[in-house]
């Protein structure tokens, strides 16, 4: 059985008049640490942290669960990273909109059975909690290389973002790969190679008002 590719992705768009107004990362300090993922401040791991603009990728590279043949006669796994990215808000903005989408895939046969999901804070507030079975309803239930979940999330102007200086605070999140087989029979791939996994992240910055 090849492998798939399983991503997740947290976009956010700039509006053209606010751009590069979100500096994520911006000292350096973004960390991950989890059974599927590490990544110590400063420091070299499995989890990169790529910042342009108002855009942010977070990418993996062992984020996923895989079993086939004997495996050690496991019929369950499951993978956890949980990452934070320090994040500044230029003075005078807040943002408005935040898009997460997790882009995953999976390859099964009958008997087995998974789930993606992830859940969120941005600046102490929820910001949304994704999740996907496999297999996913309406998609092919055996072979699937892409697949989306989104999850869009509006606020309010809190006063403490809107500061004559720059606004600093976190955005975090908790993500999680599951499966699970009947017997070591069956076969399930929700795999993440490389840099397949992407956590992107792109805002939709608004003025104060």
């Amino acid at each position: 059985m090849k492998l798939v590719a399983f991503a997740a992705g947290l976009l956010l768009t700039g509006s053209a008049f606010a751009a590069d107004v979100i500096e994520w990362n911006f000292n350096g300090q973004a960390n991950a640490l989890g059974s599927g993922c590490r990544k110590d401040a400063g420091r070299p791991g499995d989890t990169d942290f790529i910042s342009a603009g108002n855009d942010v990728s977070v990418l993996f590279s062992r984020l996923g669960v895989s079993l086939t043949g004997d495996a050690g006669g496991a019929k369950v796994a499951s993978k956890t990273c949980r990452f934070a990215i320090p994040t500044k808000v230029r003075a005078g903005y807040y943002i408005g909109r935040l898009q997460q989408t997790i882009t995953y895939g999976y390859e099964r046969n009958s008997g087995t059975s998974g789930k993606v999901s992830a859940a969120t804070t941005f600046y102490g507030q929820t910001a949304g909690n994704l999740l996907r079975n496999i297999p996913t309803p309406g998609l092919d239930q055996w072979s699937v290389p892409f697949a989306e979940v989104r999850h869009t999330s509006l606020w309010r102007v809190n006063p403490s973002w809107c500061l004559r200086s720059d606004y600093k605070g976190n955005f975090m999140a908790n993500l999680a790969v599951n499966g699970y087989r009947e017997s070591t029979k069956r076969d399930i791939v929700i795999q993440i190679n490389g840099h397949d996994i992407r956590f992107d992240a792109v805002g939709f910055p608004l003025l104060c008002p």
